[in-house]
């Protein structure tokens, strides 16, 4: 990868849009060929590109984006037919577009977005509020927190969370790339650890995934989505990192999640197309092959 960092001495806008869409092209091809890990480290350097270089839009822009575009998958992924719950998971993006003050972000704001994901239903009063039965998560394997221990181990998050919120907000402030990566892959361990309690009688996976992109809206990167066609992996990486402490493959795929974000809610939005002289410029997939 060193010829990628040797590229990213110094990029304006322009050219930073342009070297993560064309690099993101040939990371999406690999992976529709299976051969997506053999590559590691493309997307750090997309990440890090998109931190370090673009002029990003505005969150509550790149928010109302992924509204438009992509409620229907997050809602699709949990086969969800309520048009309420639909409605609320649109106050849930909502809450988090107006969560300003984000050195003030805890454990407790899992349970606010539960709050806005029901809060269009019949009975909002289910929102937020943790399961007193033992439950299951529907087509997997993982035994989940028995409901008499849900707010010892909720309790125990309080501190992780804090530690999370505080480092979070440094990486922002010092724009401290370097420290980036780790930061989100805390994240998506906490995420994991959170899907496990499995606190809420339904919903756990779309609070989560809200909660998990509220942590990354600390760290300016665009809110994520499963789609339909990526569920059965994103459900088979989740239970590696559940089942057995393998945190890798869930790691991988939220970090080709995270590229897909920055691509489709923010650079592409904003990029020109691309002319033939910027294809030969930027044609990081010819690089690559030996």
């Amino acid at each position: 990868m060193d010829k990628y960092n040797d590229l990213l001495h110094s990029l304006s806008d322009k050219e930073a849009r342009n070297f993560i869409s064309l690099m993101f092209d040939g990371y999406q091809k690999r992976k529709d060929e299976n051969r997506l890990y053999n590559y590691e480290g493309v997307p750090e350097i997309i990440i890090k590109t998109y931190y370090s270089y673009v002029i990003r839009a505005s969150f509550p822009d790149i928010v109302e984006n992924f509204k438009k575009r992509y409620i229907y998958h997050e809602n699709k992924v949990e086969d969800v037919k309520s048009i309420e719950e639909k409605k609320g998971l649109t106050a849930a993006y909502n809450y988090i577009v107006r969560k300003n003050d984000l050195e003030d972000i805890s454990i407790y704001d899992l349970s606010y977005l539960h709050e806005e994901l029901y809060s269009k239903t019949p009975h909002p009063e289910f929102g937020g509020q943790y399961r007193n039965h033992d439950g299951y998560i529907l087509g997997s394997s993982v035994e989940i927190t028995p409901y008499y221990n849900i707010v010892h181990e909720m309790n125990l998050l309080k501190p992780v969370v804090a530690d999370l919120v505080k480092e979070g907000n440094n990486i922002r402030e010092n724009a401290d790339v370097d420290s980036l990566i780790q930061y989100i892959d805390k994240c998506i361990e906490l995420n994991c650890k959170i899907i496990k309690i499995h606190p809420f009688r339904d919903g756990n996976g779309r609070a989560c995934r809200a909660f998990l992109n509220l942590l990354f809206k600390i760290v300016n990167i665009p809110p994520t989505y499963i789609e339909n066609k990526e569920k059965e992996k994103y459900k088979l990486e989740l239970s590696k990192a559940i089942v057995n402490q393998n945190y890798a493959p869930i790691k991988e795929f939220y970090h080709y999640k995270i590229c897909d974000s920055i691509v489709a809610l923010d650079v592409a939005i904003k990029n020109s197309k691309f002319s033939d002289k910027d294809q030969a410029e930027f044609n990081l997939e010819g690089n690559e092959k030996k």
